[in-house]
């Protein structure tokens, strides 16, 4: 199933095949990690949020560093850790989020652990052990990301 997901100001429309609204992403706050996830009646049906950060000068990135949790109601649905590249010249973690540099997320969903992995051109592909779940093409382009769901999996 092939979903487009539409840039806004401030939140982002997801729609089908056939220009049909079937999601919108949100800012909860103007600045923030937090969204609101609606269903095409603007109803919220998920949540997220930064569930803790790095202390200055730690090494961040661990899966305990930098996690997000997505939320139906108060019940905790996902968690998403992220890791960056190590720095080839010195083979030391990175300090800080640098977007270009991050590497892949692991998010433990209620079908397991999940890798979503960033490729070369910046286009991203979502693994549940070695079935692909789905593609996202690159978010550094101008026009509509495609995500492509290839698993069972309801989307």
């Amino acid at each position: 199933m092939m979903f487009r997901i539409k840039r806004r100001f401030l939140s982002w429309n997801i729609v089908d095949e056939g220009n049909r609204l079937v999601a919108k992403i949100k800012n909860k706050r103007c600045l923030g990690a937090g969204k609101n996830i609606l269903d095409n009646n603007g109803n919220i049906v998920y949540t997220t949020d930064i569930i803790n950060l790095p202390k200055p000068k730690e090494l961040w990135n661990t899966p305990q560093a930098r996690s997000y949790k997505i939320l139906r109601g108060k019940d905790i649905i996902a968690t998403a850790s992220f890791y960056c590249k190590k720095e080839a010249k010195d083979n030391v973690h990175q300090q800080g989020l640098i977007l270009a540099k991050l590497n892949d997320m692991h998010v433990q969903t209620p079908y397991g652990i999940w890798n979503i992995v960033r490729q070369r051109d910046n286009s991203i592909v979502i693994q549940n052990g070695d079935e692909i779940v789905g593609t996202i093409t690159s978010f550094f382009a101008l026009k509509a990301q495609k995500l492509n769901v290839l698993s069972k999996i309801d989307p």
